[in-house]
């Protein structure tokens, strides 16, 4: 156990997690993303007749499953009322208390050989053209610039750069998205996961004509293959230190019955 702490410590870790705040984007449907209140502060609880000069703070959080850094369950996503593996969204299994299959207490933990793909740098620009659509072309032409290999089973992350958007909620809900074929080459890979640094993988306003649906990964790669995806997610440091294969650990949270859950993931390089 030791050696393995020793190693650890001389890599560098990089969390991938954007700060959460009071405001920060998120679809309509989505909204409140979410909202911290202090319930109890130190002032209010100081009282001449306690004991002793300790006082106690504390708040609540008021936040949606699919705010900030999440990943999605599997029952997010369904294509004739059916999500992965032939499971039917029936009344059996959604209830107005959460999902009983596919939700994110059974997400498995993610540890896995990670890499990004950073399209702004291969573009040369600090975050694409809004709604600029990334083709498959594109995640060569970063792949062939980052000088990497992708394995079956790795991670893929895809950088667009409106991660340092973050703060700047109006901007950053104008992303770019990865189109129908882009995703198909990321799929052909078979990752375990795959992520993004924007509000969501797909373009909206893009159709896919087999199903005439929006969201052509959430059909596939979701409902389809049963491969899951983490949005929302801060690239930035690993993209300054050009830092693009690395290992990747992230521990989805067990709320029982819920479409997605808050994460940390965290790059070890």
């Amino acid at each position: 156990m030791s050696l393995f702490l020793d190693e650890l410590k001389r890599r560098k870790i990089y969390n991938l997690e954007q700060p959460r705040y009071n405001g920060q984007p998120a679809y309509p449907s989505h909204r409140p993303p979410y909202n911290y209140f202090v319930s109890r502060m130190h002032m209010d609880s100081y009282f001449p007749d306690k004991k002793g000069p300790r006082t106690t703070a504390q708040g609540f959080f008021i936040m949606g499953d699919h705010a900030g850094t999440h990943m999605d369950a599997l029952c997010h996503q369904a294509l004739d009322l059916t999500m992965h593996g032939g499971v039917k969204a029936e009344n059996t299994v959604e209830t107005p208390g959460g999902y009983k299959v596919l939700s994110a207490e059974q997400l498995p933990p993610v540890i896995a050989r990670g890499v990004m793909l950073d399209i702004a740098a291969s573009k040369g620009v600090d975050y694409l053209p809004h709604r600029y659509s990334i083709t498959a072309e594109d995640l060569e032409e970063a792949r062939a610039r980052e000088k990497i290999e992708i394995h079956k089973g790795d991670v893929i992350l895809i950088r667009t750069g409106y991660d340092t958007l973050w703060r700047k909620p109006e901007e950053f809900l104008k992303y770019a998205g990865v189109s129908r074929f882009a995703s198909q080459w990321v799929a052909a890979f078979e990752p375990c996961l795959f992520g993004v640094d924007q509000l969501s993988w797909d373009i909206p306003e893009e159709v896919d004509p087999e199903t005439g649906s929006t969201h052509w990964a959430h059909i596939n790669l979701f409902v389809r293959q049963g491969i899951s995806m983490i949005e929302n997610m801060k690239l930035d440091d690993l993209a300054a230190d050009q830092q693009y294969v690395f290992t990747l650990l992230c521990y989805p949270m067990k709320f029982e019955g819920a479409t997605g859950t808050p994460v940390v993931p965290l790059a070890i390089v």
